[in-house]
Formats: C-alpha cells, structure tokens, sequence
C-alpha cells in the first residue's frame, strides 16, 4: 500500500496513530509534484489558538508563508504581494519566502485573470480583514508591494483606511494618479524600485515627487544594467 497522509488537529497526549479533533487537509506524496490540500482557515483557526504544528506539517505552512509559531504574545507583521500580469501567487510567496522565519505572514493571492481588477483588489481587502481575525497579527505592521501590474493596482490597498498599511512597495512599477489620506502623512512609508533599464523607471522616479509631503517618507532606488524583472 503506498502512502497518503491526513493532516489533523490532535491532542498532543493522544497517540500518534489514536483519535484526532479535526481533520484539516491531506497530503499525497506519490503525485508529481507531491499534492498538498490543507484547509487554510482551519489551519489558521488551530494555530491563532495556540496550536503547534509537527515538523512536517511546519514545511507545508512555509508553502502557505506562516511562521512555525505565532502567539498573540508576539504578533506577526503581515506582508501582502500582488503578482504582475500573467504571474503567480507561487512565484510571489516565494520571492518573500526568507521574511516568513522572520515573523511575517507573507499573503499572496491571485488575480481571476492575467491582470488585476478592482473587485480582485477587494477580494485582497476582505482576506486581510480575515487574517487580522482569525491570526495573531499587529496591525500597525502590515505592508503592501505591487511588482508591475500588481504595483499599478496598489493604490487601493496602500490607502485604504482599512487596511491601514505602514509602508507600500512599488516594484517595477509607480504610484501614478493617486491621492494618500491623511494619515500616510505621519504613519505610511513609501519606496518605488525599478532596473535603471526597465520602462518603468520613470514611474518610479516620478513617485517620489508624486507623494513628497503626503507620506512618512518617500524614496525611489535603482538597479543598473536591470530591466523589467523582479
């Protein structure tokens, strides 16, 4: 017989093999690649209430981007990623994968399409107020990047008086056409990145004077011999 796994909520005293609480997902190592379904807002659910993970079941959280441990005595800072056109969640929660042993929550959805739409960015609004429900999470450290399509599509979640974000990143991207609310002048920190050959720098640049005085602080930085790429 080969093997296929639960994955379960337990009580540790219980033994290894005996009764479980719940059943949150299932892992199928004879798939390639090895098939991974955990029933994320349980999984958050068991561990905003002290659960810990196994070994095992730590390395599927790092997939999911959640620390090993979160406790409401040390909440995480959450890091939220819009991918560009045509990409990833994937490909993103993996370019923020080194934040996650740091203590960050690394968020990345994905659009319905190739690129971001306004009922996306909603959708992205809703997960956030989820996650500051149901997981140990200081929402005074919460950051928004947009690489590309992602970062053109920021501005509602970088101003949202709801999500409330402490610093934006624009990645191969800018702020174009947008107003911050009054409290980015005093709690929002704002950095535009670009390749010195991306066509994208002059947004970049142009963020900088877009937000002077109605950010924390504002700056823009620069790659040589860098183009359109993470």
């Amino acid at each position: 017989k080969q093997p296929s796994y639960r994955v379960v909520v337990a009580d540790s005293r219980a033994p290894r093999d005996g009764r479980f609480i719940e059943n949150i997902g299932h892992y199928n190592p004879r798939t390639d690649p090895p098939t991974v379904v955990i029933h994320e807002d349980r999984a958050l659910y068991w561990l905003s209430v002290g659960a810990q993970p196994s070994e095992a079941v730590a390395r599927f959280f790092r997939q999911l981007g959640l620390p090993e441990k979160l406790t409401k005595e040390s909440p995480a800072s959450l890091a939220v990623i819009l991918h560009g056109a045509g990409g990833t969640a994937t490909g993103m929660a993996a370019a923020l994968r080194e934040w996650i042993p740091l203590g960050y929550v690394v968020c990345a959805p994905k659009s319905k399409g190739q690129v971001w739409s306004d009922s996306d960015v909603g959708a992205v609004k809703r997960i956030i107020t989820h996650l500051r429900k149901v997981l140990p999470l200081d929402p005074a450290k919460t950051h928004v990047l947009g690489y590309s399509n992602g970062g053109w599509n920021l501005p509602p979640l970088a101003f949202d008086d709801t999500v409330k974000p402490c610093s934006a990143t624009w990645v191969a991207s800018g702020c174009r056409g947008a107003s911050p609310p009054k409290w980015a002048k005093k709690e929002l920190g704002v950095i535009a990145l670009a390749g010195t050959q991306d066509a994208n720098a002059a947004s970049a640049r142009e963020t900088v004077s877009l937000l002077r005085d109605k950010v924390r602080t504002v700056e823009a930085r620069f790659q040589p011999k860098l183009g359109h790429q993470w």
